[in-house]
């Protein structure tokens, strides 16, 4: 589980520069909203996930949604 939290911190850091650029590229607005629907599909996730590669799966998308809305 440790290596999870690793990977999913990983993809949160690595996401910040991404999602600032595709927020001045497609605006604000657009971004919160794609912010909002990532953790909603990483937790949709985690709810089903039956083996680790499904839960780091989740983790990504909550963490790239929780950087989103850091930087929203």
């Amino acid at each position: 589980m440790s290596a999870a939290r690793v990977v999913m911190n990983i993809a949160r850091i690595s996401a910040y520069p991404i999602i600032a650029k595709l927020g001045d590229v497609f605006g604000r607005a657009e971004m919160f909203i794609l912010s909002i629907l990532k953790p909603v599909v990483g937790y949709a996730i985690w709810a089903a996930c039956t083996n680790i590669t499904q839960y780091i799966v989740a983790g990504i998308f909550d963490a790239i949604g929780s950087t989103g809305f850091a930087l929203t």
